[in-house]
């Protein structure tokens, strides 16, 4: 069985949390360093982002890098 990131997971852990913290597009692009586009391209599946993204974004979101990033390993439901 080959492994498949699944970023689906990645993309509605960031979702669930940005919701959390009550934050807009516009507040977490502000947090992070990203754009307001960059942001919900990452969100809404548009981009796929670099680890420095994913970094920033975790910050951003008071989450360690770590543990956004075992999102990817959640499985699949293709």
């Amino acid at each position: 069985m080959e492994f498949e990131p699944n970023f689906d997971a990645l993309r509605n852990a960031l979702g669930r949390r940005r919701a959390e913290l009550g934050l807009t597009y516009e507040a977490l692009a502000e947090r992070s360093g990203l754009s307001r586009t960059g942001v919900i391209n990452l969100e809404v599946g548009n981009r796929i982002g670099t680890l420095a993204t994913w970094f920033a974004i975790a910050r951003a979101i008071d989450v360690p890098f770590g543990q956004l990033m075992e999102q990817l390993n959640e499985p699949n439901s293709s």
